[in-house]
């Protein structure tokens, strides 16, 4: 919760007044300490916690949500929760879902992020068939970026840059195009690179075919250092240059991994493995392994049969046991922040 209130305050940081807007069942004394403490300095940003209950109609009014530039629904649990937790942290966000588009007289203008475990219930929601409304099993993404950044060394870099609002950010921009392709538009801009364009009709196309004419009312997807820095000049300030062009793909290989720790994302993680690898030896360090998770290794290793898969049941914080893997001779390490069986410490509020 504290990450994402940075991200909004750096994203704010050319808003002269911009405000968060937090309606969670917590005591109000409790997240303003929480905050303050974490956030000293909130820069152009003024962050209001409100207790209340965020699938409430009156409580969402209170905090006048339908003026929001956009709501982000987080679950009321962690991803190591027993299932009948997650079922009803999935159920108060579906609710809340509801609560807010009634709450604009049963059609959603609002952006709204909800973050739901069941993907039953994700696709119970797509039935409004509202292109305003994400659903996202933030574990999900983090098993993909986790298979990605520990193949190919340095993406972590990339991704903080593109997805953080710390550094280059994403912003539709629209100007006078005067009929310019899309191909030549980076040499347009003293900052910024164009990615996509986003039609009058609601489109969004990356990196549109070569030779595609912006029209009149299209916007563009930019990666700039910010909004304040584009700038469209209808000369073009650089010269192109012929530059040799090597197509080469990259092919599936075999990796030797450490996972230390288990957590369910190691799933997602082995899964993920099975699109990037041909083949892989994973090494899982577990400490004294209850039934449960060497039953779950058991189905693990049945499912991706392609790979070796071990269990070694040993404390990944023991130097001793930790040198006998030799550690140094993986081409990856993975290190999980908890086990699949440990309990929340901390709980998740909503932000609007």
């Amino acid at each position: 919760m504290v990450d994402i209130i940075r991200e909004l305050i750096l994203a704010n940081e050319s808003e002269k007044s911009a405000f968060v807007v937090i309606l969670a069942e917590e005591e109000k004394e409790s997240m303003d300490d929480q905050i303050i403490k974490r956030i000293p300095d909130p820069l152009t940003t003024k962050i209001i916690n409100s207790t209340g209950d965020p699938a409430s109609l009156t409580e969402l009014k209170r905090v006048n949500a339908q003026e929001a530039k956009s709501v982000i629904i987080l679950a009321n649990c962690s991803e190591s929760s027993t299932p009948e937790e997650k079922v009803q942290s999935d159920t108060q966000a579906i609710i809340t879902v509801m609560a807010l588009i009634s709450l604009q007289g049963g059609k959603n203008e609002l952006p709204i992020i909800a973050e739901i475990f069941n993907e039953e219930k994700r696709e119970l929601l797509n039935i409004f068939n509202d292109d305003n409304l994400i659903t996202l099993d933030s574990w999900d993404i983090m098993g993909m970026l986790l298979i990605q950044t520990s193949l190919t060394s340095g993406l972590e870099i990339v991704y903080n840059e593109i997805f953080s609002f710390d550094g280059g950010e994403m912003y539709f921009y629209k100007a006078d195009w005067n009929g310019v392709k899309f191909d030549n538009l980076v040499y347009h801009f003293e900052d910024g690179i164009p990615i996509g364009i986003h039609g009058a009709d609601g489109s969004l196309v990356l990196r549109p075919e070569s030779g595609t004419v912006l029209k009149e009312n299209d916007e563009i997807l930019m990666l700039a250092e910010d909004d304040s820095t584009i700038d469209f000049k209808a000369s073009p300030l650089y010269s192109p240059k012929s530059l040799d062009f090597s197509d080469i793909k990259l092919e599936k290989s075999s990796k030797n991994i450490l996972i230390l720790g288990w957590h369910t994302v190691a799933k997602i993680f082995i899964s993920e493995c099975d699109d990037y690898l041909e083949e892989a030896k994973i090494d899982i360090m577990f400490g004294d392994p209850p039934d449960s998770l060497v039953e779950t290794i058991h189905d693990i290793k049945k499912e991706f049969d392609r790979f070796e898969i071990n269990l070694v049941p040993a404390p990944a914080l023991n130097y001793d046991e930790l040198s006998k893997l030799n550690p140094l001779a993986y081409d990856s390490i993975i290190i999980l922040s908890q086990d699949a069986l440990s309990k929340p410490r901390t709980k998740l509020i909503r932000i609007h």
